[in-house]
């Protein structure tokens, strides 16, 4: 069976051998098709403000976590041609970051007491899609043209 469009929305993060999948993909793909990846991305202000206490890192059920390049990396070692990563907003992750922060840490700065707010994490969620940082990434790859010898 081969397919035109295969979608992993919050799914990759859950296997034990992302790079398997993505092979896998690749074989179902027809020439011309796409896949399209949303992940958390490790790489984000939310994972900075948080560390363990934000809701992206989810273990143990995530198993891998993913930065932009490193997604860019394993597309193109896969043999797919990835598009520019995109930044999604997820203000109710930031919230959800900021109720475990506090119930975690009695401590809990200001600043993490503020995001579990809705004008707060809107805000907070906005600044990380402006600077490249959201906690969520999403990225679309078509097949790579195979090599012709010359």
């Amino acid at each position: 069976m081969a397919c035109d469009v295969i979608t992993m929305w919050q799914s990759l993060e859950h296997v034990h051998r992302p790079m398997e999948v993505l092979r896998a993909a690749r074989r179902l793909l027809v020439p011309g098709g796409k896949l399209i990846i949303a992940v958390p991305n490790i790489d984000s202000l939310p994972f900075h403000w948080f560390g363990p206490s934000w809701i992206g890192l989810d273990l143990p059920r995530h198993l891998t976590h993913f930065a932009p390049w490193t997604l860019t990396h394993m597309l193109e070692c896969t043999g797919f041609r990835p598009a520019p990563v995109r930044m999604i907003r997820r203000s109710s992750w930031l919230r959800s970051s900021a109720h475990l922060a506090c119930l975690r840490h009695k401590g809990a700065s200001h600043f993490q007491r503020w995001l579990k707010g809705k004008t707060f994490s809107n805000l907070a969620s906005w600044l990380g899609y402006l600077t490249r940082q959201s906690d969520c990434m999403m990225v679309t790859a078509e097949l790579a043209p195979l090599a012709v010898p010359p």
